[in-house]
């Protein structure tokens, strides 16, 4: 993979994949390609990201969440798009400050919100 630019952090990694951010902007770059793609965009920055255990999506949170699927065409994140390539929770008002987040069972998503309430939502965006 080509070297990161100065101002890009790692948010995580998996077998095939690296998420990173540089300041509000979410990359997902594919190792075996070498290509990478634009996946979301954060007001204050991403928190952190995870990975599904078999690569099938990954949340991307922080000022809401960004369920983004890991399958071609891996189309790159613009505000207000609306399609099958991904789903957006809690970025507009009211805005959820997400805190934490794990994968349960490979498809429902808990969320630990700034005040402390957890929340359930399925891969469908969908509150379990």
């Amino acid at each position: 993979m080509k070297n990161l630019s100065s101002n890009e952090q790692i948010l995580t990694e998996s077998k095939h994949f690296i998420i990173t951010h540089e300041f509000e902007t979410v990359i997902l770059y594919q190792k075996h390609t070498n290509r990478k793609v634009v996946i979301g965009d954060f007001y204050g920055e991403p928190e952190r990201a995870v990975i599904s255990e078999q690569e099938h999506f990954c949340i991307i949170y922080g000022c809401g969440m960004i369920i983004y699927y890991l399958r071609e065409p891996f189309q790159s994140y613009k505000y207000h798009k609306i399609t099958d390539q991904w789903l957006e929770f809690g970025r507009d008002e009211p805005y959820l400050w997400i805190t934490a987040a794990k994968i349960l069972n490979n498809s429902n998503i808990e969320i630990t919100l700034e005040t402390r309430e957890t929340k359930i939502i399925s891969q469908d965006g969908e509150q379990a």
